[in-house]
C-alpha cells in the first residue's frame, strides 16, 4: 500500500470537505440574515401599522408609554423597558 499516495488523497478530501462546510456556514451565516432582516420589516410595518391605528409609543403588554428614548432608539419597540426586560428573560 502506498501510503503518500493515500495520504495524499485523504488531504484533498480533507480539504474538500472543509470548503463544503465553509460554503455551507457561509449559506447559514447568509440565510440567518435573511430571516433577522424579514423579522426586522415585519417589526417596521407593525410599527406604521401602529401609528396607522393610533397605538403607536403604547406597550404591547401593559399599555403604559413606551419611553421617548427607547422609541428614538429603536423606533419599532412594541414593548416599554420594564416588559421588555421581562420578555428577555
Amino acid at each position: 500500500m502506498d501510503t503518500t499516495r493515500l495520504k495524499k488523497v485523504l488531504q484533498n478530501k480533507e480539504s474538500d470537505v472543509k470548503k463544503k462546510l465553509y460554503a455551507l456556514s457561509l449559506a447559514l451565516h447568509d440565510q440567518n440574515l435573511k430571516d433577522l432582516e424579514k423579522r426586522s420589516l415585519v417589526k417596521i410595518r407593525e410599527a406604521i401599522d401602529r401609528i396607522d391605528m393610533g397605538d403607536y409609543g403604547v406597550c404591547a403588554s401593559c399599555d403604559a408609554a413606551i419611553s421617548d428614548n427607547r422609541l428614538e432608539t429603536l423606533p419599532e419597540a412594541d414593548y416599554c423597558d420594564s416588559c421588555h426586560s421581562i420578555i428577555d428573560e
